[in-house]
């Protein structure tokens, strides 16, 4: 069972307003904020964070990872297409549409 993915950002900043618009469709939330990290989980669960995204560890820059998926579940065919359009809104980039 997963327990949860840490992604690495080279800006937190832009990666929050990201994050936190294209998760909330999925009924993720941030539920942690910190100088060099940030936390996902289900809303109103604040047991548990499933996404972190974080500066890397060992100070080199973040990059992404070849063959690297990350697949979250959506409670509806609607919250895809909300998730997909704000990602693009917030300067994903459209690789398929859902």
């Amino acid at each position: 069972m997963l327990l949860y993915i840490t992604l690495g950002s080279n800006n937190l900043s832009r990666s929050q307003a990201f994050y936190d618009a294209v998760l909330s469709p999925l009924g993720l939330e941030r539920m942690v904020t910190k100088d060099d990290e940030i936390g996902y989980g289900v809303s109103g669960d604040h047991r548990q964070c499933r996404l972190w995204i974080v500066q890397p560890f060992m100070k080199l820059p973040a990059t992404w990872g070849n063959g690297t998926l990350v697949a979250l579940d959506a409670p509806s065919r609607a919250a895809v297409d909300e998730f997909y359009n704000a990602a693009l809104a917030h300067g994903g980039y459209d690789e398929g549409a859902p």
